[in-house]
């Protein structure tokens, strides 16, 4: 594993739920940018709900996924791209073409 993936590694073990989430998301948005499209990503971490909506709106499509706290620390524990992954795979299946990258194969080379 190179350095990034160390790190990310090293992230999923130290961070919380909340803080790995947000991470994640940065990863989403950023790839996405990097393919060309224009994104606007929502997302509520809210203390008070076990629910975490999410909100990707690409090139005025827009992609809905629910996620739970639970499934995040569960996920994150799993494996460093693991939520990526659940993630990205939410994004697929709602018709949206997924390009090949070093951080797209670091995600689907997870178990």
């Amino acid at each position: 594993m190179n350095n990034s993936g160390w790190l990310r590694g090293m992230m999923a073990k130290k961070m919380s739920a909340e803080a790995f989430c947000e991470c994640v998301m940065e990863s989403v948005y950023k790839e996405i940018r990097a393919w060309g499209w224009n994104v606007i990503l929502l997302y509520d971490w809210q203390e008070a709900s076990e629910h975490v909506p999410v909100t990707l709106i690409l090139d005025g499509k827009m992609v809905r996924i629910d996620l739970t706290k639970t499934e995040v620390e569960s996920q994150q524990k799993k494996s460093p791209y693991s939520v990526d992954k659940m993630i990205w795979t939410a994004i697929h299946e709602q018709g949206i073409k997924l390009n090949n990258s070093v951080y797209m194969r670091y995600v689907w080379m997870q178990p």
